[in-house]
């Protein structure tokens, strides 16, 4: 996937968490929503290009709380093991991604993905 189109999935993506539902705006980037859920389990790679992007553009904590607890988030529960050493990375040069990443939470049964992320985040496990 090219760059325009990782950037212009990202751009729709934080118009989406902008706008009230049930808006037409909303109605309008849902596809988005959609489009990233898909690249998680068919793309995964692309899947974290995209959410690097959101990370990158936006400038709202709200969307990054949004996108750790949504695109994160799932992504590492379904690939957790494959990508948590990108994840490492990233969040040490690139600090948004890394406060977005203070927002998932994952099943305390992925124990070495959850330590790793915990780590990185200094997140407290939940109770």
């Amino acid at each position: 996937m090219d760059q325009d189109k990782k950037n212009k999935i990202a751009e729709s993506w934080i118009r989406l968490h902008n706008s009230k539902q049930d808006s037409t705006e909303y109605e309008n980037e849902f596809w988005s929503f959609e489009t990233i859920d898909e690249l998680i389990h068919q793309e995964p790679n692309d899947a974290l290009e995209v959410i690097l992007a959101i990370a990158e553009l936006c400038n709202n904590e709200k969307i990054l709380a949004n996108l750790g607890a949504g695109p994160i988030e799932d992504l590492m529960l379904y690939f957790g093991p494959e990508f948590i050493d990108r994840v490492e990375v990233e969040a040490k040069k690139n600090l948004k991604f890394k406060r977005a990443l203070k927002s998932v939470w994952l099943d305390p049964e992925e124990t070495s993905v959850w330590q790793r992320l915990n780590k990185i985040t200094k997140n407290e496990p939940p109770l």
